[in-house]
C-alpha cells in the first residue's frame, strides 16, 4: 500500500519519461481537459484532476447544520454570487451583492467545470454568504481550488493567499509568471481564525487572478474541524520559483523529512528521475532513498506542491512525537558536476502539537505552510 500520497497532479506522470531537452528529462505538463485520477484519495479528501470534489461528500447546497461541530460551513459545489468589477467593500459581510451573477461552483473555463467563468476570463470576485454561530476555540479548514492566483476573506478579513504577491489584491494583483495548469487541480489549505462576530450572517468572499492563458478555475469549502475525525497526516505545501539556473526553468527537486539532529526519516517528493542526483542536499541525507515517495520526471516549469507524510519513516515505522524537520531542495543546475548548488530551505515543526501551523518563506520557496495532524 502506498503510505504516501499526493494532491500534485503531475506525480500520475511518474513513470513518463519525455524527450531530453537542455540535458534533463523533462515532465510532461498536464493538459487542463486530463483524464480525472482517483478523487478523495488522501486523508484530507482532495480531488483528482477532474476536481471531482472533496471527500465526495458536499455538493451544491448541501453542508451540514453551521452548529454541529465537525460540520461543512460552505460545502463545495456551492453557489456563489460573482461579478467581474466589484465595488469598494465587496468582502464585507453586509455588503449588497443582489445585482452579481450566481453561478455554481466549480466554475472556470478549460476545466471539467459545473459554470463557464463569467468575464473576461482574466479576474472574478466570489462570495458565499450562510448562517453559522462560532466559538474561539472552534478550528477552521478554507480548501480553495484556484488557477492561477487567489486571496481568500472570511468576514472581509483576509484568511489565505495563494500564489498572488504580497501587498496587491483587486486590479493590482501580481501573479507570478510561473504558473502551471496542474495548480488547478489542487485544493490548498488555509486555518481561519473564528470570525469576530459570533453569530451569522458570515461571509466566504474570493478573488481569483489570472495569468495569461485562458485556463481558470474555482471552488472552494469551509468546515469545522472541531469534532471531525483525526487526521494523522502532516501536511506541507509550497510553491517553488526559478533562480535563473543553467536550465530554468526546467527544475528537479525534493521535499523529505528529517529528525531534529538532522538525520533522514523519509522522501516525500522527488521530481526528477534521471538527473535527481544533482539534488545534493537531499541525495547526501537520503542516498537516493524513494522508498514509497512520490516521484516524478524533471518538471518543465515552477508550480505548487502539496504532500502529506503519514508519521512513518521509509521502513514504515511510525515515528515517536517530537519534532522534525521537512526539507525542500530544487535545482535548474547539473549541481554534482561543478555547477552551483540549488536552493535549500526547510520548516521545524513538532508532530505532537495539534492543528499548529507553520509559515515559510525563502529564496525559491513562497507559499510554505506547514500543517501538522488536527483532531
Amino acid at each position: 500500500m502506498q503510505l504516501i500520497r499526493t494532491v500534485v497532479v503531475s506525480s500520475i506522470l511518474a513513470l513518463i519519461a519525455s524527450c531530453e531537452s537542455g540535458g534533463l528529462s523533462i515532465e510532461e505538463p498536464l493538459a487542463p481537459d486530463a483524464p480525472a485520477a482517483d478523487s478523495g484519495t488522501t486523508g484530507f479528501g482532495d480531488g483528482g484532476p477532474a476536481g471531482g470534489g472533496l471527500d465526495g461528500l458536499d455538493s451544491a447546497g448541501g453542508g451540514d447544520d453551521g452548529g454541529v461541530p465537525g460540520s461543512t460551513l460552505v460545502p463545495s459545489g456551492a453557489r456563489w454570487r460573482v461579478t467581474a468589477a466589484p465595488a469598494s467593500g465587496w468582502t464585507a459581510v453586509d455588503f449588497d451583492d443582489a445585482a452579481w451573477e450566481e453561478r455554481e461552483a466549480p466554475l472556470g473555463s478549460g476545466y471539467d467545470v459545473t459554470s463557464e467563468w463569467p468575464g473576461d476570463g482574466r479576474s472574478v470576485y466570489l462570495r458565499h454568504t450562510f448562517d453559522a454561530e462560532f466559538a474561539p476555540e472552534d478550528i477552521l479548514e478554507l480548501r480553495l481550488r484556484r488557477d492561477d492566483g487567489a486571496i481568500a476573506y472570511l468576514d472581509g478579513v483576509e484568511v489565505g493567499r495563494w500564489n498572488v504577491a504580497p501587498g496587491t489584491s483587486g486590479s493590482s494583483a501580481s501573479v507570478p509568471d510561473e504558473v502551471q495548469s496542474v495548480d488547478g487541480y489542487t485544493y490548498f489549505i488555509a486555518l481561519p481564525a473564528p470570525p469576530a462576530t459570533a453569530e451569522g450572517p458570515h461571509v466566504l468572499a474570493a478573488e481569483i487572478h489570472q495569468r495569461g492563458t485562458p485556463d481558470v478555475v474555482f471552488d472552494a469549502r469551509l468546515r469545522r474541524l472541531n469534532g471531525a475525525p483525526a487526521n494523522d497526516v502532516v501536511m506541507i505545501q509550497l510553491r517553488t520559483g526559478s533562480y535563473g539556473g543553467n536550465y530554468a526553468p526546467d527544475n528537479v527537486g525534493a521535499i523529505w523529512i528529517e529528525d531534529i539532529q538532522g538525520q533522514f526519516v523519509r522522501s516525500l517528493s522527488v521530481w526528477g528521475n534521471v538527473r535527481r542526483e544533482h539534488l545534493v542536499a537531499w541525495f547526501s541525507r537520503s542516498l537516493g532513498d524513494r522508498v514509497d515517495a512520490i516521484t516524478a520526471a524533471t518538471a518543465s516549469s515552477h508550480h505548487s506542491r502539496l504532500v502529506e507524510w503519514d508519521l512513518r519513516d521509509s521502513g514504515v515505522n511510525v515515528m515517536p512525537a517530537g519534532e522534525y524537520v521537512v526539507r525542500f531542495e530544487v535545482t535548474e543546475d547539473n549541481s554534482n558536476q561543478g555547477a552551483p548548488r540549488g536552493p535549500v530551505s526547510g520548516v521545524v515543526f513538532s508532530t505532537a502539537a495539534r492543528c499548529q501551523v507553520k509559515h515559510h518563506a525563502s529564496p525559491s520557496f513562497e507559499d510554505v505552510m506547514v500543517l501538522t495532524p488536527c483532531p
